[in-house]
């Protein structure tokens, strides 16, 4: 990879240092978070200064009331449409002049029923005049030939300040088409500079696209404790899953993926999860059964320097899982707590309950957790043909009802309703239905788009086609 680092990140390896055992009154900042609430995560870019070159008049502003959501107390507004199979949206600064704008992923047009695939796109929209008005710039085109786009990382990966993105990609359906093949890839896009107020990026393959196992959002942290950021991916198949690190260099990143252990999901985090002072992972687990949810803890370095890790099961009995998170701030300030989303289909036989729930450490991390079900009334559509349906989605959290507590905004995705937990109370949720309508949603991001102390929440919609911004 050719970029230089500009820094190094040993003052991030405390902030990444997060003790989950036994209880959350201890721990620290998170290695990954979808909120704005909260203080960002280790591997957030900075805001910078305005850069030197002339920008075009890019503002942000109010935000005016919108269409009525099916929850009265909120509207939306459709901040794009026509976007080929909006998989997800994220916000973040890629232009430096402290605004920021959303990051959209496109599957491109899909038809599952009849399996046509086309090729995704990445567009970053930039605000103009307010959060709800936006040109849109192309990263990667359908021309590039990326299928299945997953909602990327997004960060400073290389410590100089500005906003890079690191892109999953495919899933396992393009094996099955004789035109496509095999479709997984990782990749990076450094950000290179400022032209015309847009950021530039420069793309590096640290899996290059055709690869058999396909890639979702990685996580990012310094797992060797080096002082340089690394690069933790999980490569899955319909049947299997292998998670690995890339290391960071002063160069960029070596593209040996180093071996972490068979299993794992589609998001990994990068957290101190027994409190010994290093980064282990931890992951929901999908397409390899029985296990939910799984962590590697990092032991010491074998002979060739490189840690060695080891497998524990964190539950069984949630069904397949499609995201584990550590949500700060979660049972007051200051505190973290693990929520995981499962993704079943209660209309075939044997299924678990669709829902999201808690996951608890006991005093050894390494034995199971204890697992309760926070939501209710979460239920998929019954699939059709080669359509699999499963509930719920993704989720993210922030104090959506400035409240003074966190909140969980969820994905229906099988289920054709956003939702939120709205905390009423220590750990206790209460369903509410946001928005009904909008199936196979993604990213659920909580942020707060112009700054000013009001938070929105960002849905995208893939069978829709949009990106929606839904504002209390």
């Amino acid at each position: 990879m050719s970029f230089k680092r500009l820094g190094v990140v040993s003052s991030l390896v405390s902030l990444l240092a997060v003790v989950a055992c036994g209880g959350s009154d201890s721990e620290s900042a998170p290695a990954e978070s979808t909120s704005a609430s909260s203080a960002p995560p280790a591997t957030e870019a900075p805001v910078t200064e305005a850069p030197t070159t002339t920008l075009p008049p890019f503002a942000t502003g109010a935000i005016e009331v919108g269409a009525a959501a099916d929850d009265a107390a909120f509207s939306y507004h459709t901040l794009v449409d026509g976007f080929g199979g909006a998989a997800g949206a994220a916000a973040a600064d890629f232009n430096g002049d402290g605004i920021l704008e959303i990051l959209v992923n496109g599957f491109g047009d899909i038809d599952m029923k009849n399996v046509t695939v086309g090729t995704s796109t990445l567009a970053v929209l930039y605000q103009t005049g307010g959060p709800t008005n936006f040109v849109r710039d192309d990263v990667v085109t359908t021309d590039d030939g990326y299928y299945f786009f997953n909602q990327p990382w997004v960060g400073d990966l290389d410590g100089d300040g500005d906003t890079d993105i690191i892109g999953g990609i495919g899933f396992f359906v393009c094996a099955s088409i004789g035109t496509i093949g095999p479709c997984g890839a990782l990749v990076v896009w450094e950000n290179v500079g400022v032209e015309g107020g847009m950021a530039k990026f420069e793309t590096t393959d640290l899996v290059a696209k055709g690869a058999t196992e396909f890639y979702h959002r990685p996580a990012v942290a310094d797992i060797d404790g080096d002082g340089v950021l690394d690069i933790v991916a999980i490569g899955e198949t319909s049947t299997d899953a292998n998670t690995v690190w890339f290391r960071g260099t002063a160069d960029g990143f070596d593209t040996t993926a180093h071996p972490v252990g068979q299993g794992g999901g589609s998001l990994p985090v990068a957290a101190d999860v027994d409190g010994d002072g290093d980064i282990d992972i931890v992951s929901g687990q999908y397409f390899l059964t029985p296990e939910s949810a799984i962590w590697f803890e990092q032991l010491p370095a074998g002979a060739d320097g490189l840690p060695t890790w080891q497998k524990h099961v964190i539950t069984s009995s949630i069904g397949k899982v499609i995201q584990v998170s550590l949500v700060p701030d979660l049972d007051g300030p200051g505190t973290f707590g693990w929520i995981a989303s499962n993704h079943t289909n209660t209309t075939r036989p044997g299924q678990v309950e669709s829902g999201v729930y808690r996951l608890t450490p006991g005093a050894d991390p390494r034995a199971e957790w204890s697992v309760r079900l926070l939501s209710t009334g979460i239920v998929s559509r019954p699939s059709v043909g080669t359509a699999f349906q499963a509930a719920p989605g993704v989720f993210g959290w922030g104090d959506i009802d400035a409240d003074g507590d966190v909140d969980l905004t969820v994905s229906g995705d099988g289920d054709d309703r956003l939702f939120i937990l709205e905390q009423t109370g220590p750990s206790a949720f209460n369903t509410r239905v946001l928005q009904t309508g909008y199936a196979q949603a993604g990213s659920m991001m909580v942020v707060d788009l112009n700054n000013d102390g009001r938070l929105e929440i960002l849905a995208s919609g893939f069978e829709s086609d949009q990106v929606r911004l839904y504002v209390s």
